[in-house]
């Protein structure tokens, strides 16, 4: 009886302990499943959150490959490399070109956070144009002109 008592305690501090370890390395990127091995980083990376009510695309390049993805509304999608990724909105013709810093953190964003930072605008030729800033993260709004 007394060694049962011992064994349970044993079993009990050893799950606590693999609770513990799984805990910690999934926080710090670390996936268990992968025994350890590191996951993708997201440093030099953005989420994008589609917060609007309609499906966005989104076109970013990975491992030097353009990809394009469609994001439906209430759907966050980690994407990007080089500080740059391309948003296109239902209710807009042009894009949206967000410009961020490619070191560093995740950054962190929502498709309503971009639209209303293109403010500026600005009348080139062939094209309206509207910057803004999200923190450091720049925003440029493309729309081709109609012209008579």
């Amino acid at each position: 009886m007394e060694d049962m008592k011992k064994l349970i305690i044993a079993a009990s501090i050893l799950v606590v302990g693999i609770v513990g370890i799984v805990v910690v390395k999934n926080r710090s990127g670390f996936s268990f499943g992968s025994f350890g091995v590191k996951t993708a980083d997201n440093d030099g990376q953005i989420a994008v959150t589609n917060d609007s009510s309609d499906k966005i695309s989104i076109e970013y390049k990975s491992d030097g490959k353009d990809v394009a993805m469609v994001i439906a509304p209430g759907e966050r999608l980690v994407c990007g490399e080089n500080g740059f990724v391309r948003v296109f909105t239902a209710k807009k013709s042009g894009s949206y070109e967000v410009n961020y810093p490619a070191e560093g953190a995740l950054q962190e964003i929502t498709v309503s956070q971009v639209a209303s930072a293109a403010q500026k605008k600005e009348l080139e030729d062939q094209v309206v144009v509207a910057k803004g800033m999200i923190g450091d993260i720049q925003v440029m709004y493309e729309e081709p002109r109609e012209l008579d």
